[in-house]
């Protein structure tokens, strides 16, 4: 069994290649359709010490490896909150950009008559639905903020710690009620 500070050796040895694999799983968290069942995940094993990306499925386990980080699968519009009008304003530049001319709101138009209005369009004047304009933006979205080397700084933090004898509380959930 390898030690933290093994792990973390070999984790700091291998930044490209473990930041290209935390890219690859995290984009593929955002582009498969199995949602909310598997999560992606980029780990080394505790035995070998060989750097792993592999796909989870929902509570399975795999105490051989230590995970460096782990992505679940959803759509990307769930991974977002976006209101009415903000979903609007971003068809309406995707229309823009593509060189359509679409509604426009009227000024006593609320905002969320107005998004049917312009999803009927989209509908109507183009082969896509808006439900799939905004999941495709939105996963590039994601996609183009994301981070490799952050990502792989806060492993790399959370190895050292533990190699130092250092235990992080565990994360606390958001929606907790207190």
């Amino acid at each position: 069994m390898r030690t933290y500070q093994e792990l973390y050796e070999i984790a700091a040895n291998s930044r490209n290649r473990l930041e290209s694999l935390l890219t690859e799983a995290h984009r593929d968290s955002l582009s498969t359709e199995g949602t909310d069942t598997s999560t992606s995940i980029v780990a080394i094993g505790r035995e070998d010490g060989s750097i792993v990306q592999a796909v989870l499925l929902q509570d399975e386990q795999r105490p051989e490896l230590y995970i460096l980080a782990a992505y679940p699968h959803v759509n990307p519009i769930e991974a977002v909150v976006l209101y009415a009008d903000e979903k609007a304003q971003i068809l309406n530049a995707w229309c823009l950009e593509q060189g359509m001319a679409p509604p426009e709101q009227g000024e006593e138009e609320g905002d969320v008559p107005y998004l049917g209005r312009m999803i009927s369009w989209i509908r109507t004047n183009t082969p896509d639905t808006a439900g799939d304009i905004l999941t495709g933006l939105i996963r590039e979205q994601l996609l183009d903020a994301f981070d490799a080397a952050n990502e792989l700084e806060d492993a790399l933090s959370e190895l050292s710690d533990l190699a130092q004898g250092i235990v992080r509380p565990a994360p606390q959930d958001d929606d907790t009620d207190s």
